[in-house]
């Protein structure tokens, strides 16, 4: 959950989803060639230290500052 501060009062965003662990050594090395930092913490895409999960989004809902209920967002529109 992520609070949104406004003058005196917050809202929030709430995220909830499905975790999967990704194994898959081609995707693991295609996010590793493409995080400029990556070097930085991890030896290689295979290191042990270096976890990648998937989230699948289940529920979001939205919180506006100073309202009393939050509002659902049903309809999910991400990047592939």
């Amino acid at each position: 959950m992520t609070l949104v501060p406004h003058a005196e009062t917050s809202g929030y965003v709430r995220f909830s989803a499905l975790a999967k662990i990704i194994k898959d050594p081609r995707i693991r090395e295609r996010i590793a060639q493409a995080t400029s930092f990556f070097s930085n913490y991890f030896k290689s895409p295979s290191d042990p230290k270096f976890g990648l999960i998937h989230l699948i989004p289940e529920k979001i809902e939205y919180l506006k500052p100073g309202e009393m209920y939050p509002e659902s967002i049903a309809k999910f529109n991400f990047a592939k």
